[in-house]
């Protein structure tokens, strides 16, 4: 059994404030019941773009999954949201309930059993409604 914890990060594209997503993550990060060995993060803009500005500014080890388009075509984006699921012990999603995509990522997480806490962005509010859709972990 590991000593560190390995968190994987990921969310909806059209989002950009940097001040909550750290307040969030702060949050979470902090109420770790293990060290975080690193955390990992898509390529994409948007959420994946915040975490990478967060893990710089907070000096924690980032590991980019990329999407490889070239490669794998209409299924990089599966292939990546595989590797963000089977590479950490935690998930955390910043969503809304309209994006599908995500969407279908929090219930392939489920479906594999990894421990997902998701945040629901309220657009119209430009505010955050927390929700964690696991029990079995502390509160935020």
């Amino acid at each position: 059994m590991s000593d560190t914890i390995v968190v994987s990060v990921t969310g909806i594209k059209m989002f950009d404030d940097c001040e909550t997503v750290f307040d969030k993550l702060d949050r979470v990060l902090g109420k770790l019941e293990k060290p975080l060995k690193e955390i990992v993060v898509s390529d994409e803009n948007g959420i994946g773009a915040i975490v990478r500005q967060y893990c710089k500014a907070r000096e924690i080890k980032c590991r980019v999954v990329k999407t490889d388009w070239e490669n794998n075509g209409d299924l990089a984006a599966i292939k990546r949201n595989q590797e963000l699921i089977l590479s950490s012990k935690l998930i955390i999603v910043f969503t809304d309930k309209n994006d599908t995509y995500v969407n279908k990522f929090i219930d392939q997480a489920f479906a594999d059993r990894v421990h997902t806490k998701v945040f629901t962005i309220t657009k119209a509010l430009k505010s955050f409604e927390f929700k964690d859709e696991v029990t079995d972990v502390s509160e935020t």
